[in-house]
């Protein structure tokens, strides 16, 4: 009955999503009403109210499912030795390109939802809530490897504010560009980058 329930649960998250993703691409997050939400998704206000306490809630924990997905990916990418991904999850570095790449993926499947954002300065919340939701991703996983023994040349906070605003201001130029660079490419120069700012774990 449990695995029921979750998969209930996990079908109006998705409803719900679907419907967030499809309204962002009208108009801006403060103008989207649960109201409407909940008959695109069909899903009852009450069911929305038992997860959510309004649709800024809703946003962000639906970037937090996306990191979610992202760490679970690099989960699974442990149990195989033999993958050269970028997320390789035995290289911290990777981790950091592994996540700049998964956002230019997103960016690319809903890239008209975003585009529709970037020319409409009312987005402004949307972008904060974004940003700060992938630098709190940051701080906590840049803090997990220096406890591990990572040293960095500036402290995790300050590191993961400069990583967020790299991401969220290349995917803008990326998604306005007629010729755009190969996603891989570009994530090569993110990768690169980050390599200046730490250097080999020194100690397991």
């Amino acid at each position: 009955m449990e695995k029921k329930l979750d998969l209930r649960v996990q079908k109006t998250y998705n409803n719900l999503f679907s419907a967030l993703i499809k309204l962002l691409s009208e108009k801006e997050l403060s103008s989207i009403t649960v109201t409407e939400l909940c008959e695109l998704a069909q899903t009852r206000k009450a069911t929305f109210y038992k997860h959510f306490g309004d649709k800024n809630e809703l946003f962000v924990f639906f970037l937090q499912e996306l990191q979610r997905d992202y760490r679970e990916s690099v989960n699974k990418l442990s149990e195989s030795s033999d993958s050269s991904d970028i997320s390789d999850p035995h290289n911290s570095i990777s981790y950091y390109s592994g996540l700049f790449l998964y956002y230019l993926d997103f960016s690319e499947k809903h890239e008209h939802m975003l585009l529709r954002m970037m020319q409409d300065s009312s987005h402004t919340l949307t972008f904060e809530l974004l940003s700060e939701q992938i630098q709190s991703d940051l701080i906590s996983q840049l803090t997990n490897d220096q406890k591990n023994g990572t040293e960095f040349s500036a402290p995790p906070e300050m590191l993961a504010s400069m990583y967020t605003g790299v991401i969220v201001h290349t995917i803008r130029w990326w998604l306005l560009q007629k010729n755009r660079m190969d996603k891989k490419e570009l994530t090569g120069y993110f990768e690169t980058m980050v390599k200046t700012f730490q250097s080999e774990k020194t100690s397991a």
